[in-house]
């Protein structure tokens, strides 16, 4: 019995060796063929992303939309040079035929929907260009201000009389009006009444025959609040308006104020008006993008960002409108108002919450800053009253939305130019008699009732 299990040990010993020895050697090629078939799974992913939203059709749609519309950007400026301006007008408005042409074509013949689409949208977007050129027709004609005579050569364009107006007018009444109908027809048939109406109205800003930047900031101001509220009005419900086309057709309503701030500000010198509102339109668009936002990334934080670099130039134009108007001193106050209420909506609907709230508070900082430097340096009871009030609103305001580092920075604010006026403060409150004295004993108590609970709210979020 030893003997035999003498005999068999040596042999299960080299089985048991031979079959570790082939798994040392099958575990470095199953190690090798897991990372080939993850690195063909990833290349398989990435190829699969690549044909999904880049696909060669994909690149050839989107690459000719991009030359069409530069071609139509190009034919402002220059157009056919070898024809007169009432024919380039006209053949123009025979291109934006044309493309409607094509869109539907494509869709008869081919059976192909995207393309359609894609000549559709290039029809719409020519609509506004059609008027752009139709205005500057007409104010080469007509000009109801002094600045015809500063218009540049090169982006001229001139009616010979009203036979040429006349002609523009109801061409482009017969081509763009069908255009606009079909085209929002195919892109969003349910809103097409409304969409219509609000492009061909929008449009005919383009029109009208002035060019002073306060009455072309107005007009632009006003279409795209009418545009604004009519898509609230009725695109909130609508399922269509969801959609990718239904997004730019929203978009084409707003195609026209910038093309009238966008005209005045490269051929004229741009002013505070059309900078304030490109900048406003610049804010409420970033704005709404963070709205459709449902939680903070890196996408909302650079959003927010933006928006809250673009504050600065809305305080800016505001400065520079307001103090043709008023002093310089009362026109900073006025900015930082503007720039404080725009600085508040930016922290409340921006998704990155923390980002936001920052930035807010660096912006009342700097407010505070400003409005002490003012009442202490530049001096003056009013100017010195309208700093205080405004830092007292702000104060309050940081209470009741439990933002108690405003507070805090507002009520020190306070103190410093409290602390310089004291004494012209307790003469003009002794001077006002027992009510004054009570007055400055009631904002004593309201001060302190801030500093106790921003510092407890510090604390508990502390803890």
């Amino acid at each position: 019995m030893n003997n035999s299990n003498t005999a068999v040990q040596p042999i299960e010993v080299m089985d048991s060796m031979q079959q570790q020895s082939a798994k040392w050697t099958e575990a470095p090629m199953a190690e090798h063929t897991d990372v080939e078939e993850s690195t063909e799974k990833k290349t398989a992913s990435v190829l699969e992303l690549f044909r999904q939203y880049a696909s060669l059709s994909d690149l050839l749609r989107y690459g000719g939309a991009l030359s069409v519309a530069v071609a139509m950007a190009v034919f402002l400026m220059e157009g056919a040079q070898s024809l007169t301006d009432i024919q380039r007008f006209l053949s123009m408005l025979g291109f934006t035929g044309l493309l409607t042409a094509a869109g539907f074509i494509m869709t008869l013949l081919l059976k192909e929907q995207r393309g359609s689409r894609v000549f559709i949208a290039l029809a719409l977007l020519s609509v506004p260009v059609n008027f752009t050129v139709f205005g500057a027709l007409l104010y080469s004609f007509v000009p109801l201000d002094g600045i015809a005579g500063q218009y540049p050569q090169f982006a001229k364009w001139s009616a010979a009389g009203w036979a040429d107006v006349s002609l523009a007018i109801s061409a482009g009444l017969a081509v763009l009006v069908p255009v606009v109908w079909a085209g929002y027809t195919v892109l969003a048939r349910s809103e097409r009444r409304w969409l219509s109406a609000a492009l061909l109205l929008g449009s005919v800003s383009l029109v009208i025959p002035v060019r002073q930047e306060l009455v072309v900031a107005v007009i632009a101001l006003l279409v795209a609040a009418a545009s604004g509220w009519m898509i609230h009005r009725y695109s909130k419900e609508s399922l269509v308006m969801k959609t990718g086309e239904g997004r730019f057709a929203k978009s084409l309503l707003f195609v026209a104020p910038l093309i009238i701030i966008a005209r005045s500000m490269f051929l004229y010198q741009a002013g505070g008006a059309l900078l304030l509102m490109l900048s406003v339109g610049i804010y409420f668009a970033v704005r709404q993008l963070l709205i459709s936002r449902n939680q903070g990334n890196w996408f909302t934080a650079a959003a927010t960002l933006f928006a809250f670099v673009i504050t600065f130039g809305i305080s800016a134009s505001a400065f520079e409108i307001t103090e043709n108007l008023i002093r310089n001193e009362y026109a900073v106050v006025f900015a930082t108002c503007v720039f404080l209420a725009i600085s508040a909506d930016l922290a409340r609907v921006s998704p990155n919450k923390k980002l936001a709230n920052s930035l807010g508070v660096f912006g009342v900082l700097l407010s505070a800053c400003l409005l002490a430097a003012l009442a202490l340096f530049e001096g003056g009871s009013t100017l010195t009253l309208l700093c205080v009030g405004v830092l007292v609103v702000a104060a309050i305001i940081g209470y009741m939305l439990q933002y108690p580092s405003v507070s805090v920075i507002c009520v020190a604010a306070l103190a410093a130019i409290s602390v310089t006026y004291i004494e012209n403060i307790w003469s003009m409150a002794v001077g006002t008699g027992w009510w004054g004295i009570a007055a400055l004993g009631v904002i004593a108590i309201i001060a302190g009732s801030v500093v106790d609970r921003a510092g407890t709210v510090v604390k508990t979020v502390e803890a």
